[in-house]
C-alpha cells in the first residue's frame, strides 16, 4: 500500500534500512564474533548497522515526528526482523542478547531497552510484528481521517479488512494452546482498530466487528482450561476412584442429557464438563444409584401395606 510509506512507522524502517554496516570493529561485537568466526562477516555487518543505527535512531524519530519511546519500539521491532532473518539460529541466543543489550547500553538520549522479541521462529514473530504494524498503522490513518484527509478512503478500507484476516487466523491459532505469546499484540490490535471502526471513515463493505471473534475465543478458552482441569482435577493427587454402584435408568420429566451419572453429579473426581454425555435426545433418563431405587421400593410397600390395612379394616 503505497500510503504506508508517509506513515511514521515505515519512514522509521526505510531510514534504518539505510543506516551504513560498515566502520570500525565496535567492542561490543566482540563476543558475538568471536565465537562464530565462520559467519563473522554476516554477523560483523549486522553489528555494525546496529552500533552505528543508535546513534541515529533518534534523530531520525525527531524528523519523522515520532515520541522517543514510539522510537524505541520501532527500533526492537526492526532489530528483532533483522535477527530473525540474518542471524542462525546455531548462534547462541545468550550471544545475541548480551550483544545487543550492550549496545542499547551506550544510546545517547532517553532509555531504550533491547528486547528480544525473536525467541519464537520466524514465522511466529513475522505475526507478532504484523499485528504490531497494523496497529501502529491503525494510528496514522485515524490521524488523517482527523484532518478531515479521506482521499485515501478506498486503500483504508481494505488495508484494515486484509488485516481482519491475519488477525482472524491468528486468534483461531491462539484457540489451540493454553497460552499464547501473542494475546498482548491481539488486545492492542482490537483497541485499536475499534477505535477507527468508530471514526469518520466509511467504507463500501462494512467493517466486521472484532468482540464476535473475541467472544468465540474467550468461550473456547474457558472450555479447554475447564477439561485440561477435569484431566487432572488435582495436580499430583491421583484421583479416587469412585464405588461401582448398579445404575437403573428411570424416565425423566423434561429435556435433560441422555444420561448424567450420580457421581459426575456430585463432582466425586469428575469434572462437571463431563457430566453433558448428549443433549440431543429429549426422550432421555436419568441414571440413579440403587440406594434411591430401593427407597422407592420401600416406600412403594409401606403405601401398598396401608392400603391392604385400610381395606381389611373396613371390612371387618
Amino acid at each position: 500500500y503505497p500510503f504506508l510509506k508517509e506513515f511514521p512507522l515505515y519512514k522509521f524502517y526505510v531510514q534504518l534500512d539505510h543506516v551504513r554496516d560498515d566502520g570500525p570493529e565496535y567492542e561490543e561485537c566482540s563476543d558475538l564474533l568471536g565465537s562464530n568466526y565462520q559467519r563473522e562477516s554476516n554477523l560483523s555487518k549486522i553489528c555494525k548497522k546496529v552500533s552505528n543505527a543508535t546513534k541515529t535512531f533518534y534523530e531520525i524519530g525527531e524528523v519523522i515526528g515520532s515520541s522517543p519511546s514510539n522510537c524505541c519500539d520501532y527500533f526492537n521491532f526492526w532489530l528483532n526482523d533483522h535477527i530473525t532473518k540474518n542471524i542462525p539460529k546455531s548462534v547462541e541466543n545468550r550471544l545475541v542478547d548480551n550483544t545487543f543489550d550492550k549496545i542499547f547500553r551506550k544510546i545517547d538520549g532517553p532509555k531504550c531497552v533491547y528486547i528480544n522479541l525473536s525467541r519464537c521462529n520466524r514465522d511466529a514473530f513475522q505475526k507478532l510484528k504484523q499485528l504490531y504494524d497494523y496497529s501502529v498503522s491503525f494510528d496514522s490513518i485515524f490521524d488523517q481521517i482527523s484532518r478531515g484527509n479521506l482521499s485515501g478512503r478506498d486503500s483504508y478500507c481494505s488495508y484494515i479488512i486484509e488485516s481482519v484476516n491475519l488477525y482472524d487466523n491468528i486468534t483461531k491459532e491462539s484457540l489451540r494452546v493454553a497460552t499464547s505469546k501473542y494475546s498482548g499484540k491481539l488486545n492492542r490490535f482490537k483497541n485499536k482498530y475499534n477505535k477507527i471502526k468508530s471514526s469518520a471513515l466509511s467504507c463500501e463493505q462494512e467493517l466486521p466487528d472484532l468482540n464476535f471473534i473475541m467472544g468465540l475465543k474467550s468461550s473456547g478458552k474457558k472450555v479447554q482450561q475447564k477439561i485440561t482441569k477435569a484431566e487432572g482435577h488435582f495436580k499430583g493427587v491421583p484421583n479416587p476412584v469412585p464405588k461401582k454402584v448398579p445404575l437403573k435408568k428411570v424416565p425423566s420429566m423434561g429435556a435433560l442429557p441422555k444420561e448424567v451419572a450420580f457421581d459426575q453429579m456430585t463432582h466425586h473426581g469428575v469434572s462437571p464438563v463431563s457430566t453433558i454425555i448428549d443433549h440431543e435426545n429429549f426422550e432421555s433418563s436419568v441414571t440413579l444409584p440403587n440406594v434411591a431405587v430401593e427407597f422407592c421400593k420401600v416406600l412403594g410397600l409401606s403405601l401398598l401395606l396401608l392400603t391392604l390395612y385400610k381395606v381389611n379394616k373396613f371390612f371387618m
